[in-house]
């Protein structure tokens, strides 16, 4: 959640500031600053681009740029650990983050 009233911002995994996930851009296009967008809160979305491992268990990525989803887990001393998902199929994941942090020591 971005300082800027009813603004979004792109999650990371490498401070606690920024490692608080609420929603997912379903469609992956850019949303520029100042402007609207589609936020999902939970649910399910579809990306041809991917190719998870069916069952896997996503998490917010470090980086903050991009796509932040990873099927593996933050392992730096500092990052944090935020489940945000599961993969249903290569393409499909069940968008579901959780609200716990974990910070990696």
């Amino acid at each position: 959640i971005s300082d800027v009233t009813n603004e979004v911002q792109v999650a990371d995994a490498d401070a606690i500031a920024t490692s608080r996930v609420i929603g997912i851009n379903p469609s992956n296009s850019a949303i520029s600053d100042n402007s609207e967008g589609t936020i999902l809160l939970h649910g399910f979305v579809r990306d041809d681009t991917w190719n998870w491992t069916t069952g896997a268990t996503l998490y917010l990525g470090t980086g903050g740029t991009g796509s932040t989803i990873s099927a593996t887990a933050p392992s730096a001393t500092g990052d944090f650990v935020v489940p945000i998902g599961y993969a249903l199929s290569p393409h499909t994941i069940f968008f579901k983050p959780d609200m716990t942090l974990i910070e990696h020591a």
